[in-house]
């Protein structure tokens, strides 16, 4: 891994290459895992930020289980009578704001994906211009970690999602990491490209990049969530201790009271 820092960015550049053939290879960086100090409001934190390629099947709810996701930020090819952009808790569930959009085919269309603490909200905006569309959401958990997943389930469908620049704690990181998945998956919707960035703190955050769908032409191939990707904001939840290690926290605590009582006779 290299780091680069120049104008106030810090450029992350990658070590380890990925194997996914496609027509937007020359888009798709190379794959690794990075680490980026990030500094700010007199903290410290280091960013780590890792990708991983459609064929490793990264198991995203390992990494964030459903309950330990605040908001998420959805963009899919959707259809006439469904949404293309959503902003919830989670993609399941019904509620939270959704918006329809209208995809182009192979040209990059920017977002960004921002939180305000003092505001307690969430920010979604697709497209530029006049063509924009803004979401916003209120969470109710606190969150720490990033995750980007791209995915695309038929042949001649691709989904991207790169250029991402995330600004946090009074820095700016470029991550030169995609998401990218490309048709057809054998593995169906577990597989996907995937970016994780960890350590991001529960904090004021700017999360900037574009995304890139290629379709296939058919309407009923090109629906739903067949081109999708996904921008999960959450934290790992603490694991829950095991039957036994519990049982010997109670006998080590009890052993600890009698020591007490009997020094006190």
């Amino acid at each position: 891994m290299r780091c680069r820092s120049g104008g106030g960015m810090i450029i992350l550049m990658s070590s380890r290459s990925g194997n996914s053939a496609s027509v937007l290879r020359v888009l798709i960086p190379l794959a690794g895992v990075l680490v980026a100090m990030t500094l700010g409001a007199g903290t410290a934190s280091a960013v780590t930020v890792t990708g991983y390629d459609e064929s490793e099947l990264f198991d995203t709810n390992a990494f964030l289980p459903e309950d330990a996701i605040a908001f998420t930020a959805e963009g899919r090819i959707g259809g006439a009578s469904t949404f293309e952009l959503g902003l919830k808790r989670l993609t399941s569930q019904p509620g939270g704001a959704q918006a329809e959009f209208d995809w182009p085919d192979l040209e990059p269309v920017p977002f960004s994906l921002s939180y305000s603490a003092s505001a307690n909200e969430a920010t979604y905006v697709v497209g530029e211009g006049s063509e924009a569309v803004t979401l916003a959401f209120t969470p109710d958990r606190p969150f720490n970690d990033i995750l980007v997943r791209a995915s695309a389930l038929h042949e001649g469908q691709s989904s991207l999602v790169d250029e991402l620049v995330l600004q946090v704690g009074g820095q700016t990181i470029g991550i030169v990491e995609a998401a990218f998945s490309e048709g057809p998956r054998p593995g169906g919707f577990f597989e996907a490209g995937v970016v994780t960035i960890e350590d991001v703190g529960f904090q004021d955050f700017v999360l900037e990049g574009r995304s890139i769908f290629g379709l296939t032409g058919d309407s009923s191939l090109d629906r739903q969530s067949r081109i999708a990707y996904q921008i999960k904001v959450g934290k790992e939840l603490e694991p829950i201790p095991e039957p036994t290690t519990v049982a010997l926290a109670l006998v080590v605590g009890a052993i600890g009271i009698r020591r007490r009582r009997r020094r006190s006779r």
